[in-house]
């Protein structure tokens, strides 16, 4: 518990420490502030306004098409392909820049079984910022939205912080491992990041 807690944290540091570089579907509006408020006790610290992560996953758009999270990239369109492909710590995990055509829609993160990415690589962590092809929205919130507008759809944030008139961040997170995080310059959504990792594909 004690370790799970400590990386946990650390992942936040070291994302709002270093920025969010540029690189759903909502049927039922109940899902929009979908926060589990239970306080998880560690030994070191005490999370609370844990985001329920299925169920904001689920509410993800790709150009207004619901997309699956993690998302299969041998089901992507034919002119999506990965950029320069590079083997992280473990056996089974890549980074790449995801393309559509010449195009660069954002940095991802990949998981793959075989080691044969294009196959069976499942994007299980993506950064999408305004003017890619991709325009992303979660909660029916998309680039261009208000940091109130966040806040309501999506719930209180576990974290957030800089200078609303500059670069301002909202963090959120199960808890455990799993997190999105928004970007905003001068009060505006500029930048989205999603980690969804399946308990299956840890390490």
């Amino acid at each position: 518990m004690k370790k799970t807690k400590l990386i946990a944290l650390m992942t936040i540091v070291a994302v709002m420490a270093t920025g969010i570089s540029g690189c759903g579907k909502d049927k039922d509006s109940s899902k929009k502030n979908n926060i589990d408020t239970t306080k998880s006790v560690g030994i070191e610290e005490e999370y609370v306004n844990c985001i329920d992560m299925p169920a904001t996953i689920s509410t993800i758009k790709v150009n207004d098409e619901e997309m699956v999270f993690p998302i299969d990239i041998a089901k992507l369109k034919e002119s999506i392909s990965l950029g320069v492909l590079e083997q992280t710590s473990d056996n089974h995990m890549y980074r790449a820049v995801l393309m559509d055509s010449d195009a660069s829609i954002g940095t991802v993160n990949l998981y793959s079984e075989s080691g044969n990415v294009e196959e069976d690589g499942f994007i299980h962590f993506i950064e999408v910022t305004e003017g890619s092809p991709w325009y992303i929205s979660i909660g029916g919130v998309t680039y261009g939205a208000s940091i109130d507008e966040v806040k309501n759809a999506i719930g209180k944030p576990i974290f957030e912080n800089g200078n609303v008139d500059g670069t301002y961040r909202v963090y959120y997170e199960n808890c455990r491992y799993e997190y999105i995080a928004f970007a905003f310059e001068d009060g505006k959504l500029k930048t989205i990041s999603i980690e969804y990792l399946p308990q299956e594909w840890r390490e």
